[in-house]
């Protein structure tokens, strides 16, 4: 569970819906290494809860040009929602959540 409040709205894992799940490489070794689960709020806002090496969006700075793995939620906007579920491919969570914003080809 991971909690956090971002210009005064409050993001928790344990009370939002996990609408999908991403993984990059399967080695924590691995500096490109990312999981990433995507939130919706009750209220309808989205967010990423995340991990990931010194070379992932999840990067912690320790010093000059030095990074380490890290973690931590961040809020998107909803069309950076489904972005994130377009590039995974999550035909099914785009369709169930955001019907409003697809059209046919």
């Amino acid at each position: 569970m991971a909690q956090r409040v971002i210009d005064g709205k409050c993001y928790d894992t344990a009370t939002a819906e996990a609408v999908g799940e991403a993984y990059r490489t399967g080695f924590a070794e691995d500096f490109h290494h990312v999981e990433e689960t995507l939130y919706r709020t009750a209220k309808g806002r989205w967010f990423l809860s995340g991990s990931g090496g010194p070379m992932s969006r999840w990067a912690q700075s320790v010093g000059e040009n030095s990074f380490t793995g890290g973690s931590g939620l961040c809020p998107l906007t909803r069309a950076e929602a489904l972005e994130w579920l377009e590039a995974r491919d999550r035909t099914a969570d785009i369709q169930a959540h955001f019907a409003d914003m697809i059209e046919a080809a």
